[in-house]
């Protein structure tokens, strides 16, 4: 099991072509930090990967720029009850690692973006807004170590040359500030329902 629990696959990290992410160099490009907001952003290879958090939400924005069309997967690995939003319905799917098992394509039954939410204990819950053009899977995988039940976890996928995948997670233990996510060219949008966006 420690070759499941050392690759990408495993953890919330990106994955290009089926295949771990080799040992590497890898470069912080800028970070910074002013009152309740920092962000970083950092590289490796063709891969940057940009974090913004703030004091109610995280902005995750993962980007691949390459000369041919690659295929970039972004794992989530949630705790407790998940649910897919808008509603939809699952079908067989392909992610080959000998460690998943069962995996399924969501195919969502209206348009909008997909909004995949996670219950804990009492009120707390962790939504994933997801924006990026592509399709959403879930598998079975094994779970934290020491553990013997597998358990799901869900990957973004996306085939091109320019991608962007961007994740805004909120965790609250009341009702969201978040309602919508979408990403445009050189911004980034988000409506907290409070009529305004920023």
């Amino acid at each position: 099991d420690l070759f499941w629990y050392r690759s990408t696959l495993a953890h919330n990290a990106p994955r290009l072509d089926g295949v771990s992410q080799p040992f590497g160099e890898a470069a912080c490009e800028n970070f910074d930090a002013v009152g309740g907001w920092t962000w970083a952003r950092g590289s490796f290879g063709n891969l940057a990967r940009t974090v913004v958090a703030g004091p109610d939400y995280l902005v995750d924005v993962v980007e691949l720029s390459a000369a041919e069309d690659r295929t970039l997967e972004l794992p989530w690995h949630l705790g407790g009850r998940a649910e897919v939003r808008p509603a939809g319905s699952w079908e067989a799917a392909e992610l080959p690692d000998e460690f998943v098992r069962q995996p399924e394509r969501f195919r969502a039954a209206s348009s909008g973006p997909l909004v995949v939410r996670s219950c804990g204990t009492g009120s707390a819950t962790l939504s994933l807004y997801l924006a990026f053009d592509g399709e959403l899977l879930r598998a079975l995988g094994p779970g934290a170590p020491g553990s013997s039940e597998p358990v799901p976890f869900y990957v973004v996928r996306a085939r091109g040359r320019n991608l962007r995948v961007v994740t805004v997670l909120e965790p609250a233990t009341g009702s969201p500030v978040v309602r919508a996510v979408r990403a445009e060219l050189r911004c980034l949008r988000r409506d907290l329902g409070l009529g305004a966006s920023a």
